[in-house]
């Protein structure tokens, strides 16, 4: 899937829109990212952070791609877990 048209969005750019999820993908952006008003739902949904992954695994002498691993590996849990939608958002 091609996403390199794709850009963040400042979340002053979502004001006036309602959801039914907010999903966090990070215990920092549950802890820090702002809360939208409504109704909708709170999902944090917790993934390793990639880039400390990478630099603990620099600190035991893994090469590049021994790092890049570590971005691979969480990008496929998060693609699992997507894979799982909408079905789990309703458990």
């Amino acid at each position: 899937m091609d996403i390199s048209l794709q850009h963040s969005k400042h979340v002053n750019d979502l004001s006036g829109l309602s959801f039914d999820y907010m999903v966090t993908l990070c215990d920092h952006a549950s802890q820090h990212c702002p809360l939208f008003s409504g109704d909708a739902e709170n999902v944090p949904k917790g993934f390793a952070d990639p880039p400390a992954l990478a630099a603990q695994v620099a600190l035991r002498g893994g090469d590049e791609e021994d790092q890049l691993d570590c971005y691979r590996r969480v990008r496929d849990q998060i693609r699992d877990w997507v894979k799982t939608l909408p079905d789990s958002l309703e458990t």
